[in-house]
This record gives structure tokens, sequence and C-alpha cells, in this order.
């Protein structure tokens, strides 16, 4: 399994490399870091993800790198502790909406409409369920991205989300994780179709790049251990564990062209980022 999703994605990569002249986005912001002001929070420049061009967008409790191209972000990052998870309150409400970051026009809600796909979370809102505001910013469209509900979004990915606190809070302390799409030219878009609502007269084509793969990458800071995956889009049995799509950092990079864990000495960033070793986290 794991073999045939490698040669799918050196497949994209190829098509990705041979396009990348012709990809290009204008965007020049590019802080210096990001002041997390209403958390007392703070991502550093030098674990920032980077790729040259990236639009950064902060939310306070996370941070977005969103594409126009896509309408999506290429990049989310956040940092989970131990007393956010096992201060979580909220209760599951939605509160989707547009972005209100003024230099991105991030894509809407009605978007996503008769289309067969979900509004699925990079930042989930379960892991900033211990402050309501971090959490209803969790529900901005750029952090939406077009993910198969059964067995995917609310099946193997949502099980990743919930063994990543426990993660957290068993006892090796804070974590930082980067998700994402994988995403490149020729994506299919997200189409709202007739045959799925009386309101709609003809097919409507939108902006919104449908992914065909999803990453993680889950890092530990303090013992400067790392683990990555990589999913496909589509529905996954329960059978399935997350621990059969378990890849490198170095091939994420690759596939997507952003640079993570750059805070890390380069010794031991390369060593980290090109083995495979599962034992911290079983």
């Amino acid at each position: 399994m794991l073999r045939s999703l490698a040669l799918i994605l050196i497949s994209i990569f190829a098509l990705f490399s041979c396009q990348e002249n012709n990809y290009t986005e204008d965007f020049d912001y590019i802080p210096e870091g990001i002041s997390y002001s209403n958390s007392g929070r703070y991502i550093p420049e030098t674990l920032m993800p980077y790729r040259s061009g990236q639009t950064v967008v902060d939310h306070g409790n996370y941070a977005l790198a969103y594409s126009e191209t896509h309408e999506q972000a290429e990049w989310a990052a956040y940092k989970l502790t131990p007393e956010q998870v096992n201060n979580r309150h909220i209760t599951r409400k939605n509160y989707f909406k547009t972005d209100p970051t003024t230099y991105i026009s991030s894509a809407k809600h009605s978007d996503y409409s008769y289309t067969g796909y979900a509004r699925g979370h990079l930042v989930p809102a379960t892991h900033m369920a211990y402050d309501l505001t971090a959490y209803k910013k969790t529900f901005y469209m750029s952090n939406m991205s077009p993910q198969i509900q059964n067995g995917f979004n609310a099946g193997i990915w949502s099980r990743l989300e919930t063994q990543t606190m426990k993660w957290v809070t068993n006892g090796t302390g804070e974590k930082w994780v980067f998700t994402g799409p994988i995403l490149y030219p020729g994506l299919p878009k997200l189409t709202q179709y007739a045959a799925n609502s009386s309101r709609l007269n003809w097919d409507i084509v939108t902006n919104i790049s449908v992914p065909q793969y999803f990453y993680k990458i889950i890092y530990d800071p303090d013992e400067e251990w790392v683990i990555a995956f990589i999913f496909e889009n589509r529905p996954h049995n329960g059978r399935e564990s997350f621990m059969e799509y378990v890849t490198t950092v170095d091939a994420i990079e690759s596939y997507t062209g952003i640079d993570f864990l750059r805070e890390v000495e380069d010794e031991m960033e390369n060593w980290l980022e090109s083995t495979i070793d599962t034992s911290f986290w079983e």
C-alpha cells in the first residue's frame, strides 16, 4: 500500500516539477515572526514552515499560509499543550464564516454546498476548545479544505486528531502540529452539482482545488522527535490504522515545496526528516 502511494506521489511531484515555471503566486508577505497577542503564544520565524512567496495569516492561536490559487491553506501550524487539552470545555457548534483577514480572499461557506465534500478543518476545532475565541477562529473558511466526509474527515483523519491529544497528555508535553493539503497544478476544482440541489439550474465550478492527499507532521520540541503522515483523500475503512501511513518529513517537503522544522540543528534536522522511527509514539 505504501509503495503504491509512494509511486503515485512521485508522479505528482514530477508533474509539479514540470509545471514549476508556470506556477506562481504574487505574494510577498513574509513576516519576521508571528506574535500571538491574545494568548501569549508565538511561532518563531525559525519554526514557521516556509515556502518562497507564501502569504502567512496570524489567527492568534494558530497560523496558516493561504493560497489564492487553490483557495485554501497550504499549511497550518499550531502548538498544543497538556493544559490546553485538559482545559477543553466547549461543545461542538459550527461557526463557519469567511476569513475576515483583509489581505486574502478566502472561500465562502456556500462554496461547499451541493459538492459532496465536507468543509474539512486543518486546525481541528476540538484542539482549540479551551478558548471560545480560538475555537471560533478554526471555522474561518481559510482553515477549510475539501475532504471526503465518511471514512476520512470523520474517520482516519479524526482518529489521528484524537491520538494527537493523547500524545500531548501522555507525559511528554507540548507538541507542534503542521498540517495541510498537497497542492499542485491541475487539481480538480470543487463543483456544485445541479443534480444535488433543486436550487441550481446548472453545475457551478468554484476556484477551490480538491486535494488528493493531505499531510500531518507532529513534532515534540523537548524530546526532538517527529512523526509524519500522508493520507489519500478517500474513504478509509475503520480497520485501517493511521500508523500505516507514516512517512518522512523529507517526503512531505518534496511533494509540497515547503520547508519544515527549520529551528532544528542541521544534523538533527537531517536525521529527523529522513528517518521513520515510530518507537517514541507507540
